[in-house]
């Protein structure tokens, strides 16, 4: 659906100052949060989510081999033939 500057009609502005605040990193509170209520999810089968061992922590990358956030949406965006302006 194309961007048309209006919200959803479910979407709802709420400011909660003590959540924003206990998201505070360097004792700064975020200027904005977003939270998502679902309403319908869909899983993959369970063979898919068994066979990745998604909850054996021994599989997992060690944390300073985990690609950073930075890296992995322009990574993740080329995947659809969009190249990221640096």
């Amino acid at each position: 659906m194309p961007f048309s500057g209006a919200p959803h009609p479910a979407v709802e502005k709420k400011v909660n100052e003590k959540l924003l605040a206990s998201m505070q990193l360097n004792g700064k509170s975020p200027i904005a949060a977003v939270g998502v209520e679902v309403q319908e999810c869909w899983v993959h089968c369970s063979r898919a989510l068994k066979m990745s061992k998604i909850w054996e922590t021994d599989n997992w990358v060690p944390e300073q081999e985990q690609p950073d956030g930075m890296d992995m949406f322009p990574a993740h965006v080329a995947m659809n033939g969009i190249v990221l302006d640096e």
